[in-house]
């Protein structure tokens, strides 16, 4: 079997872990298998407690989520970003909505024309304007240049889940009402099933109970 991998090195030069791409996008499943476990956080004294997604499970808010659950501090992310938005939108609204940090590593020749990104988790001092409360703090790269970005990264602000004065992302949570997030996806409701010989933009005739939705 072909898999999506990454690879996390150490300053050693040694394999610290590595993570197999679960939520397979375009043309990767038509080569690759998916992994069957999401990363492992991996604590390292140098790094803290890092873990991995791959390109474009950025847009799967459940990754992030469980990364975050799981206590990771930093999320490595190898990218292809192919829209603009997959930077600016996705990829800082899961660091924000987790407080994480997020580092993206994007490909000189992104189809998005968008450099390498470095979402800053952020931390709740109170007394805030709204926008500096809920939304990351980001520092690009260039695109299409090859240069690196040294950024610090506060392990503390990882430990900060506030968003405002009430609202703790994670614990403020109902995890007993959340068994629909688990319903395979055979069982949901939704009658517009994508599939690889499906044409953008083909006219499909609605069910019969869905005829109302015209």
């Amino acid at each position: 079997n072909f898999f999506d991998r990454a690879y996390l090195i150490g300053s050693a030069g040694t394999v610290l872990g590595t993570y197999r791409k679960t939520h397979l996008g375009g043309d990767e499943a038509t080569w690759a298998t998916p992994g069957d476990h999401r990363c492992e956080v991996i604590s390292d004294p140098a790094l803290g407690r890092v873990a991995m997604m791959i390109s474009d499970e950025v847009w799967s808010p459940e990754v992030s989520r469980c990364l975050a659950l799981a206590g990771a501090e930093v999320v490595l992310h190898p990218a292809d970003w192919d829209i603009l938005e997959a930077g600016e939108m996705a990829a800082t609204e899961r660091a924000t909505e987790n407080r994480f940090h997020l580092v993206s590593v994007n490909r000189l020749d992104s189809p998005g024309r968008l450099g390498s990104q470095t979402t800053l988790a952020g931390e709740y001092i109170g007394g805030e304007p709204i926008p500096l409360m809920r939304y990351g703090q980001g520092i690009w790269c260039r695109y299409g240049v090859e240069e690196q970005v040294i950024v610090e990264l506060p392990r503390r602000q990882a430990h900060c889940k506030m968003m405002g004065d009430h609202l703790d992302v994670l614990k403020k949570r109902a995890p007993a009402l959340y068994s629909v997030c688990c319903k395979p996806k055979e069982e949901l409701y939704g009658w517009r099933q994508m599939s690889p010989d499906l044409q953008l933009g083909k006219q499909l005739e609605l069910p019969r109970q869905h005829q109302h939705c015209r």
